[in-house]
C-alpha cells in the first residue's frame, strides 16, 4: 500500500502502520510529519515502513515513542537540497531509524534523540549539531552503515563543550563497536572499542571528537578540561606541532565495574600535521595528576595509515589525542611538599614517569625573587615507575621561606615547577598532611602524604557515604614521602571518605570513585 501527501500532521493520534505497509510523507522539503500535539499522545505503531522526505517535529509535551517489535522503520530519504531535521520541542524515541539523504543528510535539533532498535546511515551524514544522540541497543549491530556517517565536528558555538556526542548503551555487550564519524568534508573517520570483557550493571559508551587548528586550539572541556599542549623532548612552550590536529572525548558511564576495551582512532588525512604515521602514538589527559592536571605519560597504542589501533583502553573518562612517539606531551610531577622537621627541612618529592632526567635541584628562597640551591639529586633517566625523593635543608630560614624544584635533561633543558611554602615558627611536631589522592589502572587509589621522622604507628582507614568502615590498615611512617594504597575495584561508584590518625591528630579527605 503506498499513501502520498504533502506533509503529515498528527494533533494527537494513534497511527498504525501494520507489516508490509509502507508510508511516504513525500514532496521533498514539503514532505514533512509533524506531531502538534500538546498531550501525551501522537505515538506511532510501526512494524512497516514510513519515509519521510522533509523534517521530523516533535512538538508534543513529551519524548514520543515509535513503537514496533523490532521490524518496523522510520527512513529520512529526501533528495532536496537542504537537510532533514530531527527536532521539535521534544525528542522522538525511534526504534529502527535510516537516514538516506546523499547530499544533506540529517541534522538533529534536539538532543537525546534515541533508537531503541538499529540506526542505519545508509547515506549522508547524521550531524549531531551539539546534540547528544543516544542508541539503546547492546549488540555491535546497533548502528549499521553503507556509506553515511555521524559528524561530531562542531564545537557547539561554546568554545571547549563538545556536547555533540554519540552515546551507545552498551550495557554488557562484547565486541567490536564501531561509531561510524566522518569529517564535515566527508572523510570517515570511525572510531572503535573492541570489548573484550563486559562492564558489570548498566553503563555506556560515549564518544565525541573534533579537529582543531594546527595549534590545536580550541582545546577540549569533555570529559576533562585540557589546559596545556607543552611539553616533548626538549620541552616545547608548545608541542602542537608534534600532535594530530583533532581530539577525542570518550567516556564509559554509569558502571559498576567498567569494560575492558582496545581502542582504535581515526584521523582525516589533512589532519596529520606533518607526522609520521607510523611515529604516532594515543595519549590522554590525566586530571588526577598533581599539582595540577596534565598529560599521562603513557604513550599507547600502533600507528599505521590514517589511524592508531590496539590502544589499551583506560576505562575512565578521558580525553585522547595522537602524538609523535619521539615528542610526548608533558609528563608532570606527581607530587612536591616540603616540611618542617625541628630544625630542618624535608622536601619529598615523587614523579610517576621521567624522560632523559639528569638530575634535580632543590632551591630555596625568603622572598620569591632569589633562589639558592639547597642541593641535588640524580634523576632516573628515563622511567615508567613511581620514583621518589627526599632532601633535607639543614639550614632553613627562620619562619617563613620558598621551596621550588628543578629538573634538568640530559641536553640541559630545564623545567622549573611552583614553589610551596613553610612556616618552621608554626611547626607542630608529628603532623601529618595528605598530599594526594590518585587513580592507578591497576584499579588501586593511591594516597601519598609527607611525614617528618621514621616510625611513627598511624591508622589508615575508608569508609563509605553512610560512615561504614570498608577497611582499615596500621603504617608506620617513614621520613619523607609516604603512600598508602588500597584497591577499590569491588567498590561501589559514589563518596568515600579517607581518614588517617596517629596518637595527636586525625584528617580526613573526600574521594570520588567514578
Amino acid at each position: 500500500n503506498l499513501s502520498f501527501s504533502q506533509g503529515l500532521f498528527n494533533n494527537g493520534a494513534l497511527i498504525v502502520i501494520q507489516t508490509g505497509a509502507y508510508v511516504k510523507v513525500d514532496g521533498d522539503a514539503n514532505g514533512n510529519y509533524k506531531n502538534t500535539t500538546s498531550g501525551t499522545h501522537g505515538q506511532i505503531d510501526i512494524d512497516g515502513v514510513m519515509q519521510v522526505e522533509g523534517n521530523w517535529t516533535n512538538n508534543a509535551s513529551n519524548d514520543v515513542f515509535i513503537n514496533n517489535d523490532g521490524d518496523g522503520w522510520v527512513k529520512l530519504n529526501g533528495a532536496a537540497a537542504s537537510t532533514q531535521t530531527i527536532g521539535g520541542s521534544h525528542a522522538t524515541i525511534f526504534e529502527n531509524l535510516e537516514v538516506n539523504h546523499t547530499t544533506q543528510g540529517a541534522t538533529c535539533g534536539i538532543t537525546n534523540n534515541q533508537v531503541n532498535g538499529q540506526l542505519k546511515l545508509e547515506s549522508g551524514p547524521l550531524v549531531l549539531n551539539s546534540n547528544i544522540f543516544i542508541v539503546n541497543n547492546t549488540a555491535t549491530t546497533g548502528i549499521a552503515r553503507n556509506s553515511g556517517y555521524i559528524v561530531s565536528e562542531t564545537l557547539d558555538g561554546v568554545p571547549n563543550t563538545e556536547l555533540s556526542r554519540l552515546q551507545w548503551n552498551i550495557g554488557t555487550g562484547t565486541g567490536n563497536f564501531e561509531i561510524p564519524f566522518g569529517t564535515v568534508g566527508g572523510s570517515y573517520i570511525p572510531f572503535r572499542a573492541s570489548i573484550s570483557s563486559a562492564g558489570t550493571g548498566s553503563g555506556n559508551l560515549t564518544a565525541a571528537t573534533y579537529s582543531t587548528s594546527t595549534a590545536n586550539a580550541p582545546y577540549p572541556a569533555y570529559p576533562n578540561t585540557v589546559t596545556t599542549m607543552s611539553g616533548g623532548t626538549p620541552i616545547l612552550a608548545d608541542n602542537s606541532g608534534n600532535a594530530v590536529d583533532r581530539f577525542w572525548g570518550i567516556t564509559y558511564n554509569s558502571y559498576a565495574t567498567n569494560p575492558t576495551a582496545s581502542l582504535t582512532f581515526t584521523y582525516a588525512l589533512a589532519e596529520i600535521n606533518g607526522q609520521t604515521a607510523a611515529d604516532l602514538k594515543a595519549q590522554y589527559w590525566d586530571p588526577s595528576i598533581s599539582p595540577s592536571a596534565g598529560w599521562n605519560s603513557n604513550l599507547l597504542g600502533t600507528g599505521s595509515a590514517y589511524q592508531v589501533t590496539s590502544v589499551a583502553g583506560i576505562n575512565v573518562s578521558r580525553v585522547w589525542v595522537l602524538v609523535n612517539k619521539n615528542q610526548p606531551l608533558p609528563i608532570e610531577l606527581l607530587q612536591f611538599a616540603a616540611q618542617c622537621d625541628h630544625d630542618n627541612v624535608i622536601a619529598s618529592w615523587a614523579t610517576a614517569t621521567e624522560t632523559n632526567n639528569d638530575y634535580f635541584t632543590l632551591e630555596k628562597s625568603i622572598d620569591l625573587n632569589t633562589w639558592e640551591t639547597v642541593g641535588l639529586l640524580p634523576g632516573a633517566g628515563t622511567s615508567n615507575t613511581l620514583n621518589t625523593y627526599n632532601l633535607t635543608d639543614f639550614s632553613p630560614y627562620p619562619g617563613f621561606g620558598y621551596y621550588r624544584l628543578k629538573q634538568t635533561d640530559f641536553n640541559g633543558i630545564q623545567e622549573v615547577f611552583s614553589p610551596v611554602q613553610v612556616n618552621c615558627n608554626d611547626e607542630t611536631e608529628n603532623n601529618f598532611d595528605i598530599v594526594t589522592v590518585y587513580p592507578d589502572q591497576s584499579g588501586n587509589m593511591n594516597v601519598t602524604f609527607t611525614y617528618p621522622t621514621d616510625g611513627e604507628n598511624f591508622t589508615f582507614a575508608v569508609y563509605d557515604s553512610r560512615g561504614r568502615l570498608v577497611q582499615n590498615q596500621s603504617k608506620t611512617t617513614v621520613a619523607g614521602f609516604n603512600q598508602v594504597s588500597f584497591s577499590y575495584k569491588d567498590y561501589a561508584l559514589g563518596i568515600y571518605m579517607i581518614s588517617m590518625s596517629n596518637s595527636e591528630k586525625t584528617i580526613s579527605q573526600k574521594v570520588l570513585l567514578k
